[in-house]
C-alpha cells in the first residue's frame, strides 16, 4: 500500500517472512532481519518456494509465476552469544 515498484522495504523483525515474501512478489527490494535460527530457516525456505513459483498469498492478485533471487547472510559468529540468550528468553 505504501511502496512503489523498486522501493526498498526493511523488515527489522522478519518473523515468518511475510513482508519479504510480499515484497519479492511485488518487485520490491527488501532487507529482512531475524535473529532466531528456526525463524531464519523458515524465511529461507519460504523465499526459495516463492522463487520456485509459490501460489499462496497475493500470487493470484499480482500474477506471480516465480523467479528472482535473494542473498542470505549471517552476523559474525561472536553474535552467537546474543542469539543463544534471545532463544533462552
Amino acid at each position: 500500500m505504501a511502496t512503489s515498484e523498486n522501493d526498498i522495504v526493511l523488515d527489522f523483525f522478519s518473523g515468518s517472512g511475510t513482508t519479504a515474501a510480499v515484497a519479492h512478489k511485488m518487485n520490491r527490494q527488501y532487507i529482512a532481519c531475524e535473529q532466531i535460527n528456526h525463524q531464519v530457516e523458515l524465511n529461507v525456505r519460504r523465499l526459495k518456494a516463492i522463487i520456485d513459483g509459490d501460489k499462496g498469498g497475493i500470487s493470484k492478485e499480482v500474477n506471480w509465476r516465480g523467479g528472482g533471487s535473494f542473498v542470505y547472510l549471517e552476523l559474525k559468529r561472536y553474535n552467537q552469544l546474543f542469539i543463544d540468550e534471545i532463544e533462552k528468553a
